[in-house]
């Protein structure tokens, strides 16, 4: 998704800031737990404050951006992150 919105926005010679996220909202380990789900993995996922994850920057608690720019200027809505994400582990070409 985050490539045909480049290519459109690049097509259009959009300028300035972009958020482009599929829609929805989820935390880091909620992503975690839905892709290794899909993998068919049975690992268990545990969630963990952000202060024990060594970052080299502080990370603001709350981080979802907001797509409504890139909606409007291209007049879709993202579709949901699950959808996607999905779509990546049972449609797209794997190298064997």
């Amino acid at each position: 998704d985050l490539a045909l919105w480049s290519i459109m926005l690049a097509e259009r010679q959009a300028t300035g800031l972009w958020h482009a996220v599929n829609s929805g909202q989820a935390t880091w380990c909620e992503l975690a737990c839905e892709a290794v789900g899909l993998a068919g993995n049975e690992c268990r996922v545990e969630p963990i404050p952000s202060s024990q994850w060594p970052q080299k920057a502080p990370r603001p608690p709350y981080t979802v951006l907001d797509c409504g720019k890139l909606s409007e200027y291209l007049g879709m809505h993202p579709r949901p992150w699950t959808q996607a994400l999905r779509e990546h582990f049972f449609c797209a070409p794997f190298d064997a």
